[in-house]
């Protein structure tokens, strides 16, 4: 494989992760507005479970992994 084509290779795998990346956003933010409106405040672990659900399903139930920095 020359130069030329891992730098092709490198750019569709960006932006394949690109793709998935807002797919899984998309998926978790309908499911927030999907949500009763009375929860005016959700737990962070709340939050991480929906997350987490939402990515799992998004890659095929691949082992996800949520952190904060």
């Amino acid at each position: 494989m020359n130069e030329n084509d891992k730098l092709i290779l490198a750019e569709a795998f960006e932006k394949a992760f690109e793709i998935i990346g807002r797919n899984i956003n998309e998926q978790i933010d309908a499911r927030f507005d999907a949500l009763d409106s009375n929860d005016d405040e959700m737990s962070e672990t709340r939050i991480r479970v929906i997350a987490r659900e939402e990515a799992d399903d998004a890659v095929d139930s691949a082992d996800i992994s949520i952190t904060s920095s």
